[in-house]
C-alpha cells in the first residue's frame, strides 16, 4: 500500500482566487479603514477558557464601514461559492452562513501565531453573525495589499500560499489545515478573514 501524499491530497483543498478586487478598489479600501479602531488580536485558550495575546501579535477590528463591509461580504459569498463548485463538495449545495469580515492589520514586526480556524465566537449565543451562529467550515483569507515585506501566509509550517493585491485564499477551517502569517518586516500587511459554515 503507498502512502497518501498529504501535500498533494490535502492542497487540493487550498485554493486562491486572483484579482477578485481591482486594485483601486483594494486602495479605497484601506483608506476608508484609516480612521478604524484597532486591538491587539488574541487567541482562544480553551483548557484555560481564555483569550490570549502577545506583543508581537497583528491588530484586528471590526469597525468596519457598512458600504465595506457589504462590499467584502460579497467577495466572499463569490469566493466560497466558487470553492464549492470547484472542489465539488458532495451533499453541500452553498455555503448557509458567512461571518462578517475581520480586518487584520500587521504593521513591522507583528505576525499571526501558528493555528487552525476552529473560531470560537462563532460558536457563543451572544455573537450572532449575520443571524445565525455555528462551526466554521471554510476560512477565506483576502489581501488588500501587497507593498510590504515579509508576511508570508504559510500553511503546514513550510507551504507558503502567494497572495497578491485582490485576491482571496479559501481553505477548510479543520486541524488539517495549521497555518500562519511570517512576521512583517518592513510596511504593513492588511487583509480581511471570514468563516462560512
Amino acid at each position: 500500500m503507498t502512502p497518501l501524499d498529504a501535500t498533494t491530497h490535502v492542497g487540493r483543498f487550498v485554493l486562491v482566487f486572483n484579482n477578485v478586487l481591482e486594485f483601486a478598489e483594494c486602495d479605497n479600501l484601506v483608506a476608508r479603514l484609516a480612521s478604524a479602531r484597532w486591538e491587539r488580536h488574541n487567541y482562544a485558550s480553551p483548557m484555560e477558557q481564555t483569550r490570549i495575546s502577545y506583543d508581537d501579535d497583528l491588530y484586528v477590528t471590526k469597525d468596519i464601514p457598512l458600504s465595506v463591509m457589504k462590499r467584502l461580504n460579497e467577495i466572499d459569498e463569490i469566493a466560497f461559492a466558487e470553492y464549492i463548485a470547484r472542489v465539488g463538495v458532495s451533499g453541500w449545495s452553498g455555503v448557509g452562513v458567512c461571518s462578517n469580515a475581520r480586518i487584520n492589520k500587521y504593521p513591522t514586526g507583528t505576525k499571526m501565531r501558528k493555528h487552525c480556524d476552529h473560531i470560537t465566537t462563532l460558536f457563543d449565543p451572544s455573537n450572532t453573525y449575520r443571524g445565525a451562529r455555528g462551526v466554521p467550515v471554510l476560512s477565506a483569507v483576502g489581501s488588500l495589499n501587497d507593498d510590504y515585506e515579509g508576511g508570508q501566509f504559510v500553511m503546514w509550517e513550510n507551504q507558503i500560499i502567494p497572495l497578491s493585491k485582490g485576491s482571496v485564499l479559501v481553505f477548510p477551517s479543520s486541524f488539517m489545515f495549521p497555518h500562519q502569517v511570517f512576521p512583517i518586516t518592513n510596511g504593513e500587511r492588511i487583509s480581511w478573514v471570514s468563516w462560512a459554515w
